[in-house]
């Protein structure tokens, strides 16, 4: 049963991660085209939403595995998914994004879901390889905690 939940939050990570980079790829296609864009970098607010939604997947896991192997009464199975989630998160999120924005507009990001921007307001903005490779960490991350359960 350990393993079908990990599974399954893994799913609903990596759909959430999608609609996230759906949204804002949306989002800010829509600003760039209107009269009166939102100034505001709201940057801050997409991160508290993904951050709630990842504590939530983290303590569950805590609550539902109570017994799991701890180091310095640090939850080692829990951690390392909480961990891979957030590596994962990036390409996900900024794939489907570039995607998003180039279908809606072929002039912009002409590489799809392998661009990277040159304009953002993020605090932390990674390049395609970067984002592949923790993505892969991330995966390996998943199976590991998968595997140890």
């Amino acid at each position: 049963m350990e393993k079908i939940t990990l599974l399954l939050f893994f799913a609903i990570w990596v759909f959430f991660s999608m609609m996230e980079g759906k949204r804002d790829g949306s989002f800010y296609h829509a600003n760039m085209k209107t009269h009166d864009p939102v100034k505001e970098n709201l940057h801050w607010l997409f991160f508290s939403t993904r951050a709630i939604v990842l504590w939530l997947m983290f303590a569950i896991t805590m609550y539902a595995y109570p017994n799991q192997f701890r180091l310095f009464h640090i939850p080692i199975k829990s951690s390392l998914f909480f961990i891979s989630l957030c590596l994962i998160f990036s390409f996900v999120h900024n794939s489907v994004y570039y995607a998003t924005r180039h279908k809606l507009d072929s002039n912009v990001y002409p590489k799809g879901f392998k661009d990277d921007s040159t304009s953002s307001t993020a605090t932390i903005e990674m390049n395609f390889k970067t984002r592949t490779i923790m993505a892969v960490i991330g995966v390996l991350g998943v199976i590991t905690s998968i595997i140890i359960s």
